[in-house]
């Protein structure tokens, strides 16, 4: 994903939605300028040293919202 305006606007909306909902996503870094070119996939999430990253490789809104998914539930489920 590039890293323009449109797909910093994309990742506002979806964050603003889960906080909205109750569940701010915090600890997080997000990258979209396919830095890392997501190993063939659209999006991954993982950990790095303390805090969560997503990185989003494809101009698409589920993309985001399935990486911010991940991030979701490790916060706020448990085992």
């Amino acid at each position: 994903m590039a890293d323009t305006a449109e797909n910093t606007g994309r990742v506002e909306i979806a964050l603003n939605r889960f906080e909205t909902a109750g569940w701010p996503l915090d600890n997080l870094e997000i990258r979209t300028d396919g830095e890392g070119g997501c190993g063939g996939h659209a999006g991954v999430h993982f950990m790095e040293d303390d805090h969560h990253v997503v990185e989003v490789c494809a101009d698409t809104d589920w993309v985001v919202y399935h990486e911010l998914g991940h991030v979701w539930s490790a916060l706020y489920l448990d085992d």
